[in-house]
């Protein structure tokens, strides 16, 4: 479980996350940046503390969301598919977020059909 509580009085927002890997964060101008938090155990394993990190998410920026199955492999290093995800993320800035995600999720899958995949693209208006 990733939780996202995005401030729309500020460019802020926080995030608890619950043994997923990291939110992307993508600038409007293209940089991305994975939202590392502190580490916690799936829920539902062990009674755990949660705690959010807070992020800078301004106007323009957009927060990615994703399942294990875009990124992981069989054959590979996690970070292998992670740095992937990381290379594709800057189209994530243009105009049409909906595109860009398709194109996003397209790029980084690839060919490989091994497990489920969702990705959830939100942009601050």
């Amino acid at each position: 479980l990733v939780f996202a509580l995005i401030d729309p009085t500020a460019d802020s927002m926080e995030l608890v996350n619950a043994g997923h890997y990291a939110p992307l964060i993508v600038s409007a101008d293209g940089t991305a940046k994975f939202a590392r938090t502190t580490p916690r155990r799936p829920l539902g394993t062990d009674p755990d503390d949660r705690t959010s990190s807070a992020f800078r998410f301004g106007t323009g920026d957009t927060l990615l969301l994703y399942t294990d199955g875009l990124v992981e492999r069989r054959d590979e290093h996690i970070d292998i598919g992670l740095a992937r995800l990381g290379d594709c993320a800057p189209e994530l800035a243009r105009e049409d977020v909906e595109s860009a995600l398709k194109s996003v999720v397209s790029q980084v899958q690839g060919d490989v059909r091994e497990d489920d995949v969702t990705a959830l693209a939100i942009r601050r208006a």
